[in-house]
Order: C-alpha cells, then structure tokens, then sequence
C-alpha cells in the first residue's frame, strides 16, 4: 500500500476512538452557527402575483393596427405588445425607478436606517449610527446616496420570481416590519403601472401632435385618411390608458401581511452548522493523527 493513501480501516478505527472529539467538534459548531441566528435581525416578507395586463395588450394591438400601412409609408408606429412584461420587470429592477420611488413615498428613513421592529408597538427601530430621530438628522449629515440606496434596495429588500411558461411575475419585499413589507409591495405596483401609464399617453400625446402636423402638410388623400386612423386610434389608447387601474401588470393575488418571519431560517443555519462542524471535525481527525495514513 502506497504511504500517500489513507488506510481505512485505520481511519474509521481512529474516527470511532475519537468520536467524542467528532461529537464536541460537530456540536461547537452547531451552536455558534444557530446562537448566531438569534443575533441576526428577523425579516418579513410580503409578496404579489401579476400577470400581463390583457387590456393593456389589447391597447397595443389597436395602435398598431395600422403598422404594416404605415411602415410602407415610412412611419414607424413601434409595436410594444410583446416586451411590455419585459418592459415592466427592467422599469422595476432600474436604478431610477427604485430611486424615484424612495423619494415619492418618502421612504428613505426606514429603508436605510431600519434595524429591527417593535411588534409591541408596531414600530420600526432605527439605528442611531445612521439617523438620529431625536433630532432627526443623519449622522455626521451623511445623507444616503442614490448608489447607497439602489444597493440597499436590490440586495436586501427586493425580489422577483418570472414563470416563462406562464408569465406570471411573483414580487416579493422583505423587511424588518411585516405591515411595511406589505405596504411597499403595494406601493411599488401602484408606481409601476402609473408610471407605465403615464409615459405611453404622453407618448401618444406627441404621436397626436405629430400627425395632425403632418395631416396639414401633405396632399395625399390616402396618406390623410392613414394619418386620421392613428390619431384616433392614439386618442382611444389615451381613454382607455386613464381608465385602467391595472394598466400594464395585473394583480391576481395581492401582498400579504406576513404572519411568520422569512429570515433568518434557523433550521438550515442549524443543518449548515452540523455539516461544517462535521468536516471540521475530519480534517483535526486527520491532521491529528498523520500515522492513520502510513500503512
């Protein structure tokens, strides 16, 4: 037998002759992986189902109902029905979205200085290193930048989930309150689809003003007929865009209040602690007793 190879027999004889070597090792670890899950702050999630807005869709389909006309006539009318789901996700996941919309429902505080939660008293605990809310100033004037506050936002508090066979999209906010977790859910899909709103009626808006323009200029009959269909068409996306509450993502099951913690999971903390412990535990067996290894 080679001196580099590991006799086994030899290895499980020490193994057994040091098992409470093994054992102390394994539990040491256990215990400050889970003692350490009671210092880690306790989280909640709130999450919300949608689905692309058919009316939205079906918006779409009628504006550009004349596209292929007016392509032949060098004039793009673009066509948005089919990435308006991808639109949505990468307005979601973009840096001015997430820093607009800290600073219109005037989050700001709570997203970067929370630390915990009373549920006493229903209030979120705030760092003091961060803002002092006695004289409500952050510390040492450094107010978060919007770099700070993308960061915070992507990494620790948002969350996406898209099924491609179906294209459902599952949000999901975390934070140290479950009532701010639900509340900010909310808030950001109202956001989204104003938002999404807003941008195509002015959109339409300039595409009305164009062709109106362009109806005075030209002298073709055919091309004034073209030019009045998709104004009007644009002036029914307006009508129709302003009377959708869920204009470009639908809501099919809404954010919940949480009633159990999402983080941190104790039960995997505590599985990952046993298996550290256990090959932590293999390698002091191995150095320990480097005559195991000789035949």
């Amino acid at each position: 037998m080679n001196n580099d190879e590991i006799n086994i027999k030899i290895l499980l004889k020490t193994i057994w002759t040091c098992k409470f070597h093994i054992a102390a090792i394994i539990l040491l670890s256990s215990t400050i992986f889970l003692g350490s899950s009671y210092i880690l702050p306790i989280k909640y999630q709130s999450s919300t189902l949608l689905a692309p807005s058919s009316d939205q869709s079906n918006i779409n389909k009628m504006t550009n109902q004349f596209g292929a006309i007016a392509t032949f006539a060098g004039i793009n009318l673009g066509d948005q029905g089919s990435t308006q789901k991808d639109l949505a996700i990468e307005i979601l996941k973009s840096r001015k979205f997430i820093v607009d919309f800290v600073e219109r429902r005037n989050i700001l505080i709570p997203l970067m200085s929370s630390k915990g939660w009373d549920k006493s008293t229903n209030k979120l605990i705030l760092d003091p290193s961060i803002y002092d809310s006695k004289n409500k100033r952050w510390a040492e004037d450094l107010i978060p930048t919007n770099n700070q506050i993308y960061n915070n936002w992507i990494n620790n508090i948002f969350s996406y989930n898209e099924d491609r066979n179906t294209g459902y999209i599952k949000i999901i906010i975390e934070h140290f309150s479950p009532f701010t977790s639900q509340q900010w859910a909310e808030w950001i899909i109202e956001d989204l689809n104003s938002l999404m709103m807003a941008e195509d009626v002015r959109e339409a808006d300039l595409a009305i003003e164009f062709f109106e323009n362009e109806v005075k200029k030209t002298t073709s009959d055919d091309l004034r007929q073209l030019y009045y269909k998709v104004i009007q068409s644009k002036k029914e996306k307006k009508m129709l865009a302003y009377s959708l509450k869920d204009y470009a993502l639908k809501t099919i099951d809404p954010p919940y209040l949480a009633e159990r913690k999402s983080s941190p999971d104790r039960l995997s903390i505590l599985m990952f602690g046993l298996i550290t412990g256990f090959i932590f535990s293999m390698i002091f067996i191995i150095s320990k007793y480097p005559s195991s290894n000789k035949d």
